[in-house]
């Protein structure tokens, strides 16, 4: 049976016609609701000549960043860390917040840089998943736990369970690096991977880092938060290891303090904290961060914080009232 083309043109007219004024009105409601024109948008790629014929995409970010004067929530942000410099509780902090669906970004000094510490166990992982797409048997790889390291004091106090002289799979130990946040573990998983194979992750995000334990280096939460929208969109690892990933994180017993300690019971929170103390005697202090994505019903967002100040309840007070902020705000808005 044959269709006329005479019939088909008017339905066609009013498509394009449709789409022309939908595109002029979505510049206008950018410009409007952003103060741009036009915004830039910026793309990740691998690292550069990894391939001849292709340019694959890791994320895509735009320049849409809401300053405090134009958003509920970094006007609230800015207000409670403005109190708490004011009462002593903190002498700094940064935060960096994003809707992940629709792209929306708000940061306060999200380019401050801190010591990632314990933050790395995300790439160590990331990496053995990387390595187990070609071969999965190395997750089935046995190494005797040994704690050859002096490691620094776990000033969040998580939860050790493996015993030294038993022999574990990479993928049980893995799971104790990133669930019991093992700073003994993820030394001996460190030990015994390929660090140019690592640090490669650092040069496809296009975040200049190199971790060697030989040196102390230095990354923005910005930055930093490139490994969780990775392992959410599944745009380095293959879906089945960026969904193992984040199970592993949303096990985590970190939530006990910061970011998610406020959070109802019934929201998983797939994150990734730590703490470390700065000089020692009287003039010490302490830095306090958390990264993660929380699974908010038909909204999940993303929200990282650093902060420092002399002491650690209160930074850990501080992170868990940011925390619930931004839940109460995102809650507010998608009501």
């Amino acid at each position: 049976m044959k269709v006329k083309l005479s019939v088909l043109e008017p339905r066609w007219l009013l498509v394009i016609v449709f789409f022309i004024a939908g595109t002029f009105m979505g510049g206008i409601g950018l410009y409007l609701y952003f103060g741009v024109s036009n915004p830039t948008v910026i793309k990740v790629h691998p690292g550069a000549g990894r391939y001849k014929y292709i340019n694959p995409i890791l994320v895509v970010d735009t320049n849409t960043k809401q300053s405090a004067r134009e958003n509920s929530l970094a006007l609230e942000l800015q207000g409670l860390t403005d109190k708490a410099k004011k009462e002593g509780k903190i002498s700094d902090a940064a935060f960096y917040f994003r809707d992940i669906e629709p792209g929306l970004w708000v940061g306060i000094n999200e380019n401050y840089k801190f010591s990632p510490g314990k933050l790395l166990k995300i790439p160590i992982m990331i990496t053995y998943y990387k390595l187990a797409e070609a071969n999965p048997a190395i997750l089935d790889e046995k190494i005797t736990f040994r704690t050859n390291r002096v490691v620094k004091e776990d000033l969040l106090g998580t939860p050790k369970n493996l015993e030294e002289g038993i022999t574990y799979t990479v993928d049980e130990l893995i799971d104790a690096m990133i669930v019991d946040s093992d700073d003994n573990v993820a030394n001996l998983l460190f030990d015994h991977i390929d660090k140019d194979q690592m640090n490669e992750i650092f040069s496809d995000l296009g975040i200049d880092f190199k971790e060697t334990k030989e040196t102390q280096d230095y990354i923005s939460l910005k930055l930093y938060s490139l490994f969780f929208r990775v392992l959410y969109n599944s745009t380095y690892l293959n879906r089945e290891y960026s969904e193992k990933a984040l199970s592993l994180l949303i096990r985590t017993t970190s939530d006990q303090s910061g970011l998610g300690v406020l959070l109802p019971k019934n929201i998983d929170f797939a994150n990734r904290q730590g703490a470390h103390q700065i000089g020692k005697g009287p003039n010490k202090s302490f830095e306090m961060y958390d990264c993660g994505i929380v699974y908010y019903p038909g909204h999940n967002y993303l929200i990282c914080s650093v902060a420092t100040g002399n002491s650690l309840d209160s930074l850990k007070s501080f992170l868990a009232e940011v925390g619930n902020r931004v839940y109460t705000e995102v809650k507010y808005q998608y009501r």
